[in-house]
Parts: C-alpha cells; sequence; structure tokens
C-alpha cells in the first residue's frame, strides 16, 4: 500500500470521526452519527474518493506501457516499432473468444521416454544421448532434466532443463543427438507453422523478454524480434502448467496473453490486475 493510499484512508477516518458525536448510553459511551455534515466534509471526502479512484485506474496498464522496452545496446527505454509488433489491451471476452491449446503438433509422449535413476536417455538415430540429473546439491552445478515430447514435422525430442536459478526448453535433433535450439520458455509454435514464441517474465529483472523465431527448411530459426518489456509481464500459474494457458497463438495467428503490470508481479498478483494483451506481427 502506498503513502496515497494510507494518507487517504487516515483522511477518511478522522472526517468520519469529526461527522461522528459521543452519545451517553446509561453511562456508557457510544458513538452515533450526525444526520449532517458540513460542506467543507463532505467536500473532502469526494476528493478522496476521486484520488482513490483514480490511484486504483492509474494502476493498470495503458497501451503506452505495453509498448516500452529495454534497449539492451543503448541501456535506455525505448519502444516497439510498429512495423514489427502490435500490442494492444483487449477485453478478458476477446482472450475468450480466441482461446486455443498450445503446441499442437507436440506429441506428449512421455511415456515413450522416461527417466531412471535421474537418468533420461533419448533414443536418436545415429547415437543415443544421456541427461544426467545432478539434484543432490543447492549449488550452481544443480541440473534437472524433463522429457516433454516430440514435434514430428521438425523431427526433435523436446526437452527441459532446470538450472540454479534459471532454466530452459530445447530442442534435440531426432537424427544426430545434437542440440539444435534453445528457448526461455515453453516453445509455442504457430498454427501456420511458420513462427516460434517464447514468453519470459524474469522475476530477477522484473520485465518479460519476448522472441519470436522463424521455423525455416535449415531449421537454423532465426530469431526475429527480441524485446524486453520493463511495464508488463505474462501471469504464469507456477503450479500448474507455466504459462501455456495464459499465453497462446490464436487460430488468426496472433498471441494473446493475460497479463499485468510489473509492480504486481508475483505475490501481489490479485484478480484485479489482470488485464489481456493481443500480440500482432507485422513483419
Amino acid at each position: 500500500m502506498n503513502k496515497l493510499t494510507i494518507g487517504s484512508i487516515v483522511l477518511l477516518t478522522v472526517v468520519y470521526v469529526v461527522a461522528c458525536k459521543p452519545a451517553p448510553n446509561n453511562g456508557n459511551e457510544q458513538w452515533e452519527t450526525i444526520d449532517s455534515v458540513s460542506p467543507l466534509q463532505q467536500a473532502a471526502v469526494e476528493s478522496i474518493a476521486v484520488e482513490i479512484k483514480n490511484e486504483r485506474k492509474s494502476a493498470l496498464l495503458s497501451e503506452i506501457d505495453l509498448a516500452i522496452i529495454r534497449l539492451v545496446e543503448e541501456e535506455h527505454t525505448g519502444v516497439v516499432p510498429e512495423n514489427v509488433l502490435s500490442l494492444q489491451l483487449i477485453p478478458q471476452s476477446e482472450f475468450n473468444d480466441n482461446y486455443t491449446l498450445n503446441n499442437e503438433f507436440l506429441l506428449r509422449d512421455t511415456l515413450a521416454v522416461h527417466k531412471e535413476n535421474g537418468v533420461t536417455k533419448l533414443p536418436c538415430k545415429m547415437q543415443t544421448i544421456v541427461f544426467k540429473d545432478n539434484a543432490d546439491t543447492d549449488g550452481d552445478d544443480y541440473a534437472a532434466y524433463s522429457y516433454i515430447g516430440q514435434i514430428e514435422f521438425l523431427n526433435v525430442y523436446l526437452m527441459s532443463g532446470n538450472y540454479y536459478e534459471w532454466g530452459e526448453y530445447f530442442f534435440v535433433d531426432k537424427t544426430t543427438g545434437e542440440t539444435i535450439a534453445a528457448f526461455n520458455d515453453m516453445p509455442m509454435i504457430s498454427h501456420n507453422k511458420k513462427y516460434i514464441a517464447d514468453i519470459f517474465y524474469n522475476p530477477y529483472e522484473n520485465e518479460t523478454e519476448f522472441n519470436v523465431y522463424a521455423i525455416d527448411a535449415e531449421r537454423k530459426f532465426p530469431r526475429l524480434c527480441n524485446y524486453y518489456f520493463t511495464k508488463w509481464g505474462i501471469y504464469e500459474d507456477w503450479n500448474n502448467s507455466g504459462n501455456e494457458n495464459y499465453c497462446f497463438w490464436g487460430e488468426n495467428d496472433n498471441l494473446y496473453a493475460c497479463a499485468a503490470a510489473t509492480r504486481y508481479m508475483g505475490e501481489q498478483w490479485n484478480e484485479k490486475h489482470t488485464q489481456y494483451v493481443r500480440i500482432k506481427l507485422n513483419f
């Protein structure tokens, strides 16, 4: 709670007390409200109410906030070029109407590849790739791997790695066994099979990293854009499935996200802070 809210509550309390008077009741003092208050008191109450309303309104994101980014090389803020992305606040109804399941191309055959004693083996055509957990430590060498599934049209396995204070998802070539791409969060493939997006809220930097990659014939996955949004974060259900339910590709190949101002991310998140964003690719 900031100073404005605290001050407003205190002033409202003072106005309320002034607007009341003690009334005797068999020797015990009680309070009864005066039927009328002075114009000055009424004006104070109305002014504070407007102040609180404006404060709550200012806590929400604006469309200008959506476009503000951190420029890595210049070390200052800027805005997303309109010829790259268009970001717009939308009602929840539009978010819900465009909801589709992410990763329709991901075969989650987790029973085909399973972990034994902390070891995961990927059967590739040219070799078997082994990932060994190192989970009995709290240090920098902590590592735990999980098999997520496979994407047949890309001929890759999808793995996740959790390390000390960071994590990643990565593609392993089913033929060579080589790691050919890595992502900050679950890679989301567009329905037209042209793009991969990953959106990751970084709680340490309090910003959202946004990446879009092209799906090319050589599977080089060139990155088309990389932005760090400083004013908003994507909601993630840490107890469920990451951000898959809260950021997705629509059938129209726009991205939709459930978001909030960065100052409300984490423990301060509340349903009243939730807003919805449409992200359109313009390249």
